[in-house]
């Protein structure tokens, strides 16, 4: 085939089932480019490809010889056509492919549907004759003489131009700018008709080179390949084509296809036609993607789509009404009353529906209202679901939720005591009048984006394959904070201290000095030195200690809570403990926070436990117990790579449990299954720690408080003489970005963090 076809010797040949189908969804015409061979995506420097006319309905009858005299002389008036081709000239259409406004070359082709009986019928009528040097003069001063502000412009004149000398019906106009792309070898086509009844722009892009890792083979997905890509669209009623901006159109699929990576040439065109579609805004389009070094002894391989936008609104109807189990994401928000309550409430009762699982809960974040600003500071986050609801089902899921707690719509975007919206649900592409996925706005939010981004820094959007994180980095600060679930004042300006009481007899640093008869008068003092959090333990943890009894544990720290709240001290307090019991006691007498240095390995129930209560937990890194961590401090790897997989393990075990990420405290355990040298490094490393994605946004706990390690470089054997090294440890801590900072010696720690904390939050 040679890029078109003989329309008549195959009509006979198309289904009437087809045929049926083409006339009511055109509308009484089918065009031919609809027809034609992979060869449409060509570029089209002759009449062959783009200057057919729309054939009738009627042609579409499967008995040729019962056409009427009237359709054969429509058909006759339908096909005459004077035709002007690869006129040349230079123009200022736009911009060049350097963005300036300067003459670029031009391609010229006309056609102008008129009828030629009278002239061909008497060869001396010269009257009905068309004059091609007028009718090329005239296109070239319009050409040459006027700047455009577009394609469609240059198009308008054009035909208005030629309007007014010659008496035509229809008008098609191809104008090719060689030089318009700075990837394309053929540059860019631009086809308009202008109809009598209606007008229709296209545009097409050939060759745009590109490289990409695209293949199934290990071999084929080392480097980048060679790409050649062919794309065609429509471009909407009214819209000057320069408004579509081509540069910055060719540079977005550039990015998009060379910043992926694909296994197969089909994949690549099917994400790029959704893209184009919804990323883009193009409503139909036309892709050819060829593999030039995909054969050896052929061209290349290739694939050629056409995609609209309803086709994927229609198979996503199709595909996500099923039952089968889809991942979604749910953004909620609230600041009428008492948000973090309001927020659970609505988690619990999504996941009490029988068709929805909660997999993971991000953390929190504290947000400036946006549109209605007149209004409280919001609590936002996201959660991940897995459902076998439709897209509306799971919104009217939401919606009930939402009616159930209370909530009225007032204002449109105002004040609320919850709101639950859907964000993304698998890759569903969604457009209802209720319901737009994924959420029109999110990624202009960073109050969206970032939970998103925290549950999981790979996530793409589904319509223009644009990485969440790569996007939340664009964006400009919108005063959004991490909220920090284990403080009364939940948004933190810095690190805060949170003071040790031992009521264990054998603590290495300070054992006996706090008794249930004292420990009120201590807990004011550390108050206020500057506590923000109290951490009561029963049971040492220091290397070779012996353990005491569930019952002595519970009977060590359990009174010394309840003392604290009956004097009336309503500061968070930390149980420091690894069995779930003494937790359970602790808590039901009032401490708020589960601080476990075995990180739920010791005692199973614990995570679980955490998630029912709803209180932070504290999951610190270590090796073993006391009387075997000593031995157990030998890293294959490098020890940040080793404590951040051994961490991580626990934190998927936590959200496993049920544990939201904004209850997740993490503590890389100085000293506990480390040497002095290791603790040292890392402390050093903290920082590179704290920013493993898996670990976005979540708390951190430092305590290196007369740790061995702070000794052995300060040169103190005795634990309560480490004042300088622990000083020293904490101020790298709070450097490094540690959100709470766990000391003996709150008086003096206070001020080396309060100074530490004034670096680091210092700007010019």
């Amino acid at each position: 085939m040679n890029g078109s076809f003989n329309f008549y010797t195959n009509l006979l040949k198309v289904p009437k089932r087809l045929l049926r189908s083409w006339k009511g969804n055109l509308r009484g015409r089918v065009t031919i480019p609809t027809l034609q061979s992979p060869r449409l995506l060509r570029p089209l420097t002759n009449f062959k490809y783009w200057n057919q006319r729309p054939f009738p309905t009627k042609m579409l009858s499967s008995n040729i010889s019962s056409f009427s005299r009237k359709a054969e002389e429509q058909i006759d008036d339908n096909f005459d056509s004077v035709l002007v081709q690869n006129l040349r000239a230079n123009a200022k259409v736009g911009t060049d492919q350097w963005r300036r406004a300067a003459l670029q070359p031009v391609e010229i082709n006309l056609r102008m549907v008129l009828n030629t009986r009278l002239n061909g019928e008497d060869n001396h009528d010269l009257q009905n004759s068309i004059h091609y040097g007028i009718a090329s003069k005239l296109v070239l001063e319009t050409v040459e003489k006027n700047e455009f502000s577009g394609l469609r412009n240059m198009v308008d004149m054009i035909a208005l131009s030629c309007r007014n000398q010659f008496e035509f019906r229809d008008f098609f106009v191809n104008i090719r700018l060689p030089k318009k792309i700075l990837r394309s070898r053929s540059g860019l086509v631009y086809n308009a008709e202008r109809h009598t009844r209606y007008q229709q722009d296209r545009v097409q892009i050939f060759d745009l080179e590109l490289a990409t890792i695209i293949g199934i083979n290990p071999f084929e997905r080392k480097e980048k390949q060679r790409l050649g890509l062919d794309i065609a669209f429509t471009v909407g009623d009214g819209k000057e084509f320069d408004s579509l901006v081509i540069s910055d159109l060719c540079h977005k699929v550039a990015n998009f296809v060379e910043s992926s990576s694909f296994l197969t040439i089909e994949a690549l065109v099917h994400k790029l036609s959704k893209f184009l579609c919804f990323g883009l805004s193009i409503d139909c389009v036309h892709i050819k993607a060829e593999k030039p070094s995909a054969i050896t002894f052929a061209d290349a391989p290739a694939v050629q789509i056409f995609r609209s936008r309803n086709s994927f609104l229609q198979d996503s109807f199709r595909k996500y009404e099923s039952s089968v189990p889809k991942i979604a994401y749910i953004s909620f928000g609230s600041n009428i009353g008492t948000r973090i309550k309001n927020i659970a409430t609505a988690l619990k009762c999504l996941s009490k529906h029988e068709d929805v699982s909660i997999l993971d809960v991000s953390p929190l974040y504290e947000t400036k209202p946006m549109y209605y600003e007149d209004q409280s500071l919001f609590m936002n986050g996201v959660c991940k679901i897995e459902t076998k609801l439709s897209p509306l089902c799971l919104l009217r899921a939401c919606q009930s939720i939402e009616k159930e707690l209370g909530r009225v719509k007032l204002i449109d975007k105002g004040p609320r005591c919850i709101d639950l919206d859907i964000v993304m649900y698998d890759d569903c592409i969604y457009e209802s009048e209720d319901l737009t996925i994924p959420h029109v706005g999110m990624m202009e939010r960073e109050f969206v984006l970032r939970p998103l981004v925290a549950l999981d820094s790979t996530l793409v959007h589904p319509t223009t394959q644009q990485l969440l994180l790569k996007k939340l980095k664009e964006l400009p600060d919108q005063g959004v904070r991490v909220h920090a679930s284990y403080l009364t004042n939940s948004i933190m300006e810095g690190a805060v201290i949170m003071g040790i009481i031992n009521v264990t007899p054998d603590s290495f640093s300070d054992g006996s000095s706090v008794t249930k008869t004292n420990v009120v008068e201590v807990v004011k003092g550390m108050i206020e030195n500057g506590a923000s959090i109290i951490d009561i333990g029963g049971q040492s943890t220091r290397p070779h200690a012996t353990p005491v009894t569930l019952s002595e544990e519970i009977d060590r720290v359990v009174p010394v809570v309840r003392a604290i709240r009956n004097a009336g001290i309503d500061i968070p307090i930390s149980i420091d403990t690894f069995e779930v019991e003494v937790a359970k006691e602790a808590i039901h007498a009032g401490a708020n926070i589960i601080n476990d240095v075995s990180s739920g390995r010791n005692c199973p129930d614990m995570l679980s436990f955490a998630a029912k209560a709803d209180v932070p937990i504290c999951l610190m890194h270590t090796r073993g117990t006391p009387h075997t961590m000593t031995s157990l401090s030998i890293y294959e790897k490098d020890i940040v790579q080793e404590v951040f997989e051994e961490l991580n393990e626990r934190v998927d075990a936590a959200i496993k449990a049920g544990i939201p990420r904004y209850n997740i405290i993490l503590d890389p355990g100085f000293g506990f299954a480390k040497k002095a040298g290791q603790s040292a490094y890392l402390l050093k490393k903290f920082d590179e720690l704290a920013n493993y994605p898996e670990f976005m946004d979540l708390q951190w706990l430092s305590g290196p408080s007369r740790k061995g390690f702070t000794g052995h470089y300060s040169q103190d054997v005795e634990p309560k003489k480490r004042i300088w090294g622990t000083a020293a440890a904490v101020t790298a801590s709070v450097l490094k970005g540690a959100n709470i900072i766990r000391v003996h010696d709150v008086k003096e720690m206070s001020k080396v963090v309060a100074m530490a904390n004034a670096v680091k939050l210092s700007s010019p």
